[in-house]
């Protein structure tokens, strides 16, 4: 027995989960119509139970995937997801933040200062008197 290899039971679960939770992803996302957004519970239902019959289970048992690995499955379909939405995030924030900073002739946003802020609020909202007697 101890000349045997370990097995890496994470990487045959691998192995076999990412190509399926890859194919889901993409014929839940491939649906020109897919209900996101404000739906009721019943129109959610009604919705994905119709995706679950026409897509999901007959994909899952063309592939014989174990119940075990089904929420394994779903869990890096979402990982995938939040991935995505954690990297557009933080390199928004950070190209937001250069570009605050650039605009206020600073290398860096830290270095704008209460002064700063200050002088910028007053302009603006002696522009907006102005408009106001304008009008």
């Amino acid at each position: 027995m101890e000349s045997e290899e370990k097995r890496d039971y994470t990487a045959e679960r691998n192995t076999r989960c990412l190509p399926i939770a890859r194919e889901l992803l993409k014929r839940i996302s491939a649906h020109d119509d897919l209900l996101i957004g404000d739906t009721t519970p019943e129109e959610s239902a009604e919705y994905y139970s119709k995706i679950y019959v026409e897509d999901i289970i007959p994909y899952l048992l063309e592939q014989n995937v174990r119940i075990g690995d089904i929420g394994y499955v779903f869990k890096i379909m979402l990982q995938a997801i939040q991935l995505s939405q954690d990297r557009t995030e933080m390199t928004l924030e950070l190209l937001y933040e250069k570009a605050t900073a650039k605009k206020w002739g600073k290398s860096d946003t830290d270095e704008v200062t209460v002064t700063d802020l200050d002088t910028v609020l007053k302009e603006h909202f002696a522009e907006k008197e102005k408009e106001k007697i304008a009008t």
